[in-house]
């Protein structure tokens, strides 16, 4: 059985990935361009989201990242865009 600990972190790992994407996926028609792909292979949308929340949590240490969005590629796998 899995800690509480570890339950409560997975929850706001979570959250985060659903803020940072509400965020992001709502400026990226606006600014074309700008997104660049960074990953790409994921198998579902969880996996590439935990991806984006700690890539963009330090910008210093990732190119200066600051927002993410995963879209769902033609293969069937998602895609992490990065601004």
């Amino acid at each position: 059985m899995k800690s509480l600990r570890s339950i409560a972190a997975a929850g706001l790992i979570a959250a985060a990935a659903v803020a940072t994407i509400s965020l992001g996926t709502g400026t990226a028609s606006a600014a074309p361009g700008q997104w660049t792909i960074v990953g790409g292979g994921y198998p579902n949308l969880l996996a590439c989201q935990v991806d984006g929340v700690q890539d963009t949590s330090d910008p210093a240490n990732n190119g200066g990242y600051t927002q993410f969005a995963c879209y769902p590629s033609s293969t069937g796998k998602w895609d992490l865009w990065e601004r």
